[in-house]
């Protein structure tokens, strides 16, 4: 079974293949980052500036008027997608300590982490202005999360490095995006605030899914290695602060993200690095394929199976952040 190496040996082989194979490419991914990226910022989104036009102020009041339709569920799930973007200091630390202060991992790692930075300053502006949930409490979730920090076992290795973000990065874009259609017709302004988020997370993923790719063509075995392992042992930042796993329950049971949004996530992985095209293996990188593979097809089962009883047990949670009331589906 592979595990995280911790062998320097191990280590620096992996980083002699992402210096040969994988380093040459991060140039021209980063110039097509840059020509896809949109510059957005969250006063665009929700104007808060001491002096705002009329339109501005009258922005501002629809937006707060509208987030007053906000379904508990929807709340909730806010809050989850916030704590997920709010441990950045531990993200960018992860980073550096796969890859280093090597000028381009430098220049994406910094630039990334300014990206990435706008999605929780906005979130957590818009529930606070808006009020609609206990900013306290979240606060107190925030900042416990923040002190705590996150060393996932993979830290500091490379290919599991890169793994995860493939994964992790989509699952964040489909969670945001599949968030923005649930309020959509309630509040189309926070579904627009959302689909920025969700348009950088897909910017974002493209970038590490297109290193995983050549890692893929470059290393095969390794490189199923850290799939396999990242797959069997995934977990979302900040999924041991409390209440984190009722949360991630609530979003399963309006479609938001669970296991099956998960298995399509996977299977979006798998399209992008060509995985189906993998050939002439050998017979321990074909039992990994085997063992890959059928992750997105068990998710799904998983999912069929407890759906209506995840939907039951919702009714039982009552949660802090809006006041200890249930939680009721429509």
């Amino acid at each position: 079974m592979y595990t995280t190496p911790t062998n320097p040996i191990i280590i620096d082989a992996q980083n002699d293949i992402i210096r040969t194979y994988l380093e040459p490419e991060l140039d021209g991914l980063l110039e097509a980052h840059n020509k896809a990226r949109i510059d957005w910022f969250p006063s665009d989104l929700l104007p808060s500036s001491e002096q705002m036009s009329a339109a501005e102020i009258e922005q501002v009041a629809e937006i707060k008027q509208q987030s007053a339709k906000l379904p508990d569920a929807a709340r909730i799930a806010l809050v989850l997608n916030l704590i997920t973007e709010e441990g950045l200091p531990s993200y960018h630390r992860l980073l550096h300590q796969a890859f280093g202060d090597k000028s381009t991992w430098n220049i994406w790692r910094n630039q990334w982490t300014a990206e990435e930075d706008r999605h929780g300053n906005i979130l957590r502006d818009y529930m606070r202005d808006c009020r609609i949930v206990d900013m306290k409490h979240v606060e107190k979730l925030q900042f416990q999360f923040l002190s705590d920090g996150w060393m996932p076992e993979w830290a500091g290795d490379p290919y599991a490095t890169i793994a995860y973000t493939s994964f992790q990065e989509r699952a964040t874009q489909v969670s945001h995006r599949n968030l923005g259609k649930y309020v959509q017709k309630l509040t189309p302004s926070l579904s627009r605030i959302l689909g920025h988020i969700a348009g950088d997370e897909s910017r974002h993923y493209n970038f590490y899914t297109s290193l995983l790719k050549k890692l893929l063509q470059v290393d095969v075995e390794k490189c199923l290695q850290a799939i396999y392992t990242t797959l069997k042992t995934f977990k979302m930042p900040g999924h041991d602060i409390p209440g984190f796993s009722d949360m991630s329950i609530t979003e399963h049971a309006v479609d938001i993200f669970g296991p099956k949004e998960f298995s399509e996530v996977i299977n979006d992985v798998f399209t992008f690095i060509d995985f189906d095209k993998l050939k002439n293996l050998s017979a321990h990188c074909e039992e990994l394929r085997e063992k890959i593979l059928a992750y997105p097809p068990r998710l799904l089962r998983f999912h069929n199976k407890l759906i209506n009883k995840v939907k039951e047990k919702v009714g039982d949670f009552n949660f802090e952040a809006i006041y200890q009331r249930k939680i009721v589906l429509a």
